[in-house]
């Protein structure tokens, strides 16, 4: 019978699953090829060809996002700049224009 959590499986509910969080996953991946390799199906279709391939795939791509994560990160940093000095530059604008028109005379 099988240990769950040699696999880096854990129970969420009534099933058992790969964690989904992004640290967690990176943390069972090697669990998973460690498992599988002690427990004899590394020639097996899914073996640890498969989960070693999978696991170094997951840390690109997941390192890749961390990049793309801090670029996205000081683009809207920029945006709210930018937006402040709009902001700023038509108020300034209404105001200019608040003093050159003149006034309506009421009768």
């Amino acid at each position: 019978m099988f240990c769950y959590p040699q696999f880096g499986i854990v129970k969420k509910g009534n099933s058992f699953i790969v964690p989904r969080h992004r640290d967690q996953r990176q943390a069972a991946l090697p669990l998973i090829v460690a498992a599988i390799t002690a427990h004899g199906f590394s020639t097996e279709k899914y073996g640890a060809t498969f989960w070693e391939t999978t696991k170094n795939s997951y840390n690109e791509l997941l390192s890749q996002a961390a990049g793309v994560d801090g670029s996205v990160s000081d683009q809207v940093g920029a945006k709210n700049q930018l937006r402040k000095e709009i902001v700023k530059t038509h108020n300034a604008i209404i105001n200019v224009l608040r003093a050159t028109t003149p006034t309506p005379i009421k009768r």
